[in-house]
Protein backbone atom coordinates (compact mmCIF):
# COMPACT_ATOMS: atom_id res chain seq x y z
CA UNK A 1 0.00 0.00 0.00
CA UNK A 2 2.84 2.62 0.96
CA UNK A 3 4.18 1.78 -2.64
CA UNK A 4 1.17 2.49 -4.24
CA UNK A 5 0.77 5.66 -2.26
CA UNK A 6 3.90 6.34 -3.44
CA UNK A 7 3.84 6.12 -7.42
CA UNK A 8 0.07 7.78 -7.05
CA UNK A 9 1.71 10.62 -5.22
CA UNK A 10 4.68 11.08 -7.69
CA UNK A 11 2.24 10.75 -10.87
CA UNK A 12 0.09 13.19 -9.54
CA UNK A 13 2.59 16.32 -8.42
CA UNK A 14 2.13 18.17 -11.32
CA UNK A 15 5.86 19.49 -11.24
CA UNK A 16 7.63 15.58 -11.47
CA UNK A 17 8.35 13.97 -14.40
CA UNK A 18 8.52 10.36 -14.26
CA UNK A 19 11.35 9.00 -16.51
CA UNK A 20 11.76 5.35 -17.40
CA UNK A 21 14.38 3.93 -19.28
CA UNK A 22 16.65 0.86 -19.50
CA UNK A 23 19.44 1.23 -17.24
CA UNK A 24 22.30 1.13 -19.56
CA UNK A 25 20.92 4.32 -21.30
CA UNK A 26 19.84 6.01 -18.31
CA UNK A 27 23.87 5.41 -16.95
CA UNK A 28 25.80 6.10 -20.12
CA UNK A 29 23.47 9.08 -21.76
CA UNK A 30 20.61 10.24 -20.01
CA UNK A 31 21.97 10.89 -16.59
CA UNK A 32 25.27 13.08 -18.22
CA UNK A 33 23.00 15.17 -19.84
CA UNK A 34 20.49 16.17 -16.90
CA UNK A 35 22.64 18.55 -15.83
CA UNK A 36 21.87 21.02 -18.18
CA UNK A 37 18.13 19.77 -18.57
CA UNK A 38 17.83 20.18 -14.52
CA UNK A 39 19.91 23.77 -15.20
CA UNK A 40 17.38 25.12 -17.85
CA UNK A 41 14.15 23.99 -16.13
CA UNK A 42 14.82 24.02 -12.17
CA UNK A 43 10.78 24.08 -11.59
CA UNK A 44 10.89 20.75 -12.65
CA UNK A 45 11.58 17.49 -10.55
CA UNK A 46 12.67 14.28 -11.91
CA UNK A 47 11.92 10.85 -10.83
CA UNK A 48 14.07 8.02 -13.04
CA UNK A 49 13.09 4.09 -13.12
CA UNK A 50 14.38 1.84 -15.22
CA UNK A 51 12.49 0.39 -17.87
CA UNK A 52 12.21 -3.10 -18.57
CA UNK A 53 13.09 -4.58 -22.32
CA UNK A 54 9.83 -4.91 -24.24
CA UNK A 55 7.77 -4.52 -21.52
CA UNK A 56 4.45 -3.31 -22.39
CA UNK A 57 2.67 -1.91 -19.57
CA UNK A 58 -1.40 -1.54 -19.36
CA UNK A 59 -1.03 1.12 -16.49
CA UNK A 60 2.46 2.39 -17.18
CA UNK A 61 4.11 3.88 -13.60
CA UNK A 62 6.05 6.66 -15.84
CA UNK A 63 5.01 10.18 -17.29
CA UNK A 64 7.38 9.21 -20.15
CA UNK A 65 9.96 6.55 -21.29
CA UNK A 66 12.87 5.97 -24.17
CA UNK A 67 12.50 2.23 -25.32
CA UNK A 68 15.31 0.99 -27.28
CA UNK A 69 13.96 -1.91 -30.33
CA UNK A 70 13.23 -2.16 -33.82
CA UNK A 71 10.35 0.10 -34.01
CA UNK A 72 7.42 -2.93 -33.54
CA UNK A 73 5.35 -1.16 -30.64
CA UNK A 74 2.18 -3.43 -30.94
CA UNK A 75 0.13 -0.30 -31.65
CA UNK A 76 1.86 2.11 -28.94
CA UNK A 77 2.52 6.07 -30.60
CA UNK A 78 6.27 6.30 -30.47
CA UNK A 79 8.84 8.63 -31.93
CA UNK A 80 11.92 7.72 -32.69
CA UNK A 81 14.75 10.39 -31.58
CA UNK A 82 18.03 9.53 -32.82
CA UNK A 83 19.85 6.61 -34.97
CA UNK A 84 22.66 4.54 -34.01
CA UNK A 85 25.35 2.94 -35.39
CA UNK A 86 27.11 -0.03 -34.17
CA UNK A 87 31.10 -0.93 -34.48
CA UNK A 88 33.43 -2.64 -32.21
CA UNK A 89 35.31 -1.39 -29.64
CA UNK A 90 37.83 -2.18 -26.62
CA UNK A 91 40.16 -0.90 -24.28
CA UNK A 92 43.28 0.89 -25.57
CA UNK A 93 45.55 -1.82 -24.05
CA UNK A 94 44.23 -4.33 -26.67
CA UNK A 95 45.42 -2.23 -29.44
CA UNK A 96 49.14 -2.52 -28.28
CA UNK A 97 51.40 -5.16 -28.67
CA UNK A 98 52.44 -8.20 -31.10
CA UNK A 99 48.79 -9.22 -31.42
CA UNK A 100 47.27 -5.91 -30.32
CA UNK A 101 43.77 -5.54 -31.94
CA UNK A 102 44.57 -3.44 -35.65
CA UNK A 103 42.37 -4.65 -38.38
CA UNK A 104 39.71 -7.41 -38.46
CA UNK A 105 42.03 -10.46 -38.98
CA UNK A 106 43.44 -9.27 -35.23
CA UNK A 107 40.02 -10.78 -33.88
CA UNK A 108 40.94 -14.41 -34.63
CA UNK A 109 43.12 -13.52 -31.59
CA UNK A 110 41.13 -12.21 -29.09
CA UNK A 111 37.37 -12.77 -27.04
CA UNK A 112 34.48 -11.28 -28.20
CA UNK A 113 32.01 -9.95 -25.90
CA UNK A 114 28.61 -10.50 -26.94
CA UNK A 115 25.61 -9.19 -24.91
CA UNK A 116 22.53 -11.42 -25.21
CA UNK A 117 20.05 -8.88 -23.66
CA UNK A 118 16.83 -8.98 -25.02
CA UNK A 119 17.02 -5.09 -26.17
CA UNK A 120 19.60 -6.67 -28.40
CA UNK A 121 17.60 -7.18 -31.92
CA UNK A 122 19.61 -9.98 -33.10
CA UNK A 123 23.54 -10.94 -33.30
CA UNK A 124 25.50 -7.92 -35.31
CA UNK A 125 28.48 -9.49 -35.54
CA UNK A 126 28.40 -11.56 -38.97
CA UNK A 127 26.67 -8.65 -40.89
CA UNK A 128 29.59 -6.52 -39.48
CA UNK A 129 32.29 -8.85 -40.68
CA UNK A 130 30.85 -9.26 -44.05
CA UNK A 131 30.73 -5.43 -44.30
CA UNK A 132 34.58 -5.49 -42.97
CA UNK A 133 35.72 -7.77 -45.82
CA UNK A 134 36.10 -11.10 -43.24
CA UNK A 135 32.96 -12.45 -42.97
CA UNK A 136 34.80 -16.20 -42.28
CA UNK A 137 36.94 -15.07 -38.82
CA UNK A 138 36.76 -17.47 -35.99
CA UNK A 139 37.11 -15.63 -32.51
CA UNK A 140 38.92 -16.80 -30.02
CA UNK A 141 37.11 -16.76 -26.99
CA UNK A 142 33.64 -15.67 -26.12
CA UNK A 143 32.10 -13.84 -22.90
CA UNK A 144 28.35 -13.66 -22.85
CA UNK A 145 26.63 -11.10 -20.82
CA UNK A 146 22.54 -10.51 -20.49
CA UNK A 147 22.86 -7.19 -20.11
CA UNK A 148 24.33 -4.42 -22.48
CA UNK A 149 25.92 -2.83 -19.07
CA UNK A 150 28.27 -5.28 -18.05
CA UNK A 151 29.22 -5.96 -21.36
CA UNK A 152 30.57 -2.76 -22.20
CA UNK A 153 32.14 -2.68 -18.89
CA UNK A 154 34.08 -6.00 -19.49
CA UNK A 155 35.30 -4.22 -22.64
CA UNK A 156 36.39 -1.16 -20.51
CA UNK A 157 38.32 -3.40 -18.11
CA UNK A 158 40.15 -4.99 -21.23
CA UNK A 159 38.57 -8.63 -21.07
CA UNK A 160 37.74 -7.99 -24.68
CA UNK A 161 36.37 -6.57 -28.17
CA UNK A 162 32.40 -5.81 -27.88
CA UNK A 163 30.35 -4.90 -30.52
CA UNK A 164 29.47 -0.95 -29.35
CA UNK A 165 26.38 1.33 -30.38
CA UNK A 166 27.36 4.97 -30.82
CA UNK A 167 24.91 6.24 -28.57
CA UNK A 168 25.85 4.48 -25.59
CA UNK A 169 29.72 4.32 -26.23
CA UNK A 170 30.77 7.41 -27.56
CA UNK A 171 31.26 9.29 -24.24
CA UNK A 172 33.55 6.24 -23.19
CA UNK A 173 35.13 6.63 -26.66
CA UNK A 174 36.00 10.87 -26.05
CA UNK A 175 36.58 10.15 -22.32
CA UNK A 176 39.71 7.06 -23.54
CA UNK A 177 38.02 4.36 -21.76
CA UNK A 178 37.22 2.66 -25.42
CA UNK A 179 38.40 2.98 -28.82
CA UNK A 180 37.45 2.29 -32.09
CA UNK A 181 39.98 0.14 -33.75
CA UNK A 182 38.23 0.25 -36.72
CA UNK A 183 36.96 2.21 -39.76
CA UNK A 184 33.52 0.21 -40.18
CA UNK A 185 30.44 1.57 -38.99
CA UNK A 186 27.05 0.46 -39.67
CA UNK A 187 23.65 1.72 -39.05
CA UNK A 188 22.07 -0.07 -36.29
CA UNK A 189 18.81 -2.23 -36.94
CA UNK A 190 17.41 -0.67 -33.67
CA UNK A 191 16.89 2.83 -32.13
CA UNK A 192 15.71 4.78 -29.12
CA UNK A 193 11.93 5.85 -29.55
CA UNK A 194 10.27 8.03 -27.67
CA UNK A 195 6.61 7.55 -25.18
CA UNK A 196 4.33 9.40 -23.38
CA UNK A 197 1.91 7.85 -21.25
CA UNK A 198 -1.93 8.96 -21.87
CA UNK A 199 -2.83 10.15 -18.56
CA UNK A 200 0.70 12.56 -18.70
CA UNK A 201 -0.19 14.11 -22.05
CA UNK A 202 -3.64 15.18 -20.76
CA UNK A 203 -2.25 16.19 -16.91
CA UNK A 204 0.89 17.61 -17.51
CA UNK A 205 1.01 18.68 -21.37
CA UNK A 206 3.86 20.91 -20.81
CA UNK A 207 6.54 19.40 -19.03
CA UNK A 208 5.90 15.98 -21.65
CA UNK A 209 6.58 18.62 -24.51
CA UNK A 210 9.58 20.21 -22.70
CA UNK A 211 11.28 16.90 -22.27
CA UNK A 212 11.01 15.76 -25.57
CA UNK A 213 12.18 18.74 -27.33
CA UNK A 214 14.89 18.71 -24.87
CA UNK A 215 15.84 14.78 -25.54
CA UNK A 216 15.79 15.26 -29.09
CA UNK A 217 18.24 18.33 -29.09
CA UNK A 218 19.95 16.35 -26.88
CA UNK A 219 20.21 13.26 -28.45
CA UNK A 220 21.09 14.91 -31.97
CA UNK A 221 23.58 18.08 -31.36
CA UNK A 222 24.81 18.33 -34.86
CA UNK A 223 21.14 17.38 -36.50
CA UNK A 224 19.28 19.51 -38.32
CA UNK A 225 16.48 16.68 -38.48
CA UNK A 226 15.58 13.78 -36.93
CA UNK A 227 15.94 10.57 -38.57
CA UNK A 228 12.79 8.92 -40.29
Amino acid sequence: MLLASDRASHRDRADMLTIACPGTFAIKCLIPGLPNFRKAHPEIDLRIRTLLPYRVDPRPDYDVAIQYGAGDWSGRSAERICSEEIFPVCSPALTRGHKGVRTPEDLRHHTIIRPVSPLIVGDEWPRWLEAAGFPDIQFAREISCDLLYPSFQAAIDGLGVVMGRSVVVERDIESGLLVEPFTTRLASNAGYFFFASSTAEKQKPELIITFRNWIIDYMNPDASELPD
